[in-house]
């Protein structure tokens, strides 16, 4: 009884403090940054980005597509817009050639482990670039896996067009 009594005690203990740590990652996640506002517009702005696409590929039945423009939209969509109009087209624009072009080097490197090794490599490199970061690296990492359902081509057109339209909104 003793025993039982103890085992029963011990996993109220661990139900307690799980419960607790569980509550501090909770106040952790919903707490804010001191310089940190909620902005609807851009909630908006950030729905529309990711879900014009996404619904555009799931309506013509090719959600894959949907998918790598939804992505690139988002990557290009996750850059601190540069106050002044013309600066911020320059920025997306290069946001556009970057992503895509780490997307077409993901192509090439698809299927080989020691070139999609360099091509990561590399790019991890340049992450600490001014206006570069890792959002390169995560689209060429995407796009060395297999995408039976789009072809090359079509692969860097829906990632440009994600970039592009990601641009067109936050402009």
């Amino acid at each position: 009884m003793r025993r039982h009594r103890r085992a029963q005690e011990a996993s109220v203990q661990g139900v307690a403090a799980l419960r607790d740590r569980v509550m501090e990652i909770w106040a952790v996640y919903l707490s804010r940054e001191a310089s940190a506002r909620y902005d609807w517009h851009l909630s908006i702005g950030a729905a529309l980005i990711i879900g014009v696409p996404l619904l555009a590929g799931v309506l013509a039945g090719r959600e894959a597509a949907g998918l790598i423009a939804a992505l690139s939209a988002w990557l290009t969509a996750v850059a601190v817009p540069k106050p002044g109009r013309s600066a911020r087209l320059r920025q997306f624009l290069w946001r556009a050639v970057m992503l895509t072009a780490a997307a077409a080097l993901g192509l090439i490197v698809a299927g080989n482990l020691w070139l999609t090794v360099a091509a990561a490599a590399t790019l991890s490199l340049l992450a600490p670039l001014p206006g570069v970061a890792v959002t390169p690296l995560i689209l060429m990492i995407v796009s060395t896996s297999v995408q039976p359902v789009v072809a090359p081509g079509p692969h860097l057109a829906l990632c440009a067009a994600g970039c592009l339209w990601a641009a067109a909104l936050l402009m």
